[in-house]
């Protein structure tokens, strides 16, 4: 069976609060280069949490009925690239 392949595009469009003047939220659409099609959207901010120090990465994926929140640490990784980790194990940890 032959495989498939698409590329996909990258957006990220700005939410900006209007009485704030602010950008608390960037949203993230991936798009299939062929079609267009959106194959992924999300909003993304940064957050703290309880038992963390420092600023956190939080995406919440739209689900059929629902929706999931994951917070990530960031980290570097040996070749320099940006490491984003959820693998908490306790509430109040980055995680899923």
């Amino acid at each position: 069976m032959p495989e498939t392949c698409s590329l996909m595009q990258a957006i990220l469009p700005p939410l900006t609060s209007p009485s704030h003047a602010e950008t608390p939220y960037v949203g993230w659409l991936r798009r299939s280069v062929d079609t267009g099609e959106t194959m992924l959207g999300g909003p993304y901010t940064t957050c703290g949490l309880p038992l963390g120090r420092g600023r956190f990465f939080k995406g919440v994926y739209p689900l059929p009925g629902g929706s999931a929140t994951t917070i990530f640490r960031s980290g570097n990784r040996p070749d320099g690239s940006l490491a984003l980790v959820s693998d908490g194990r306790r509430f109040g940890e980055a995680g899923y």
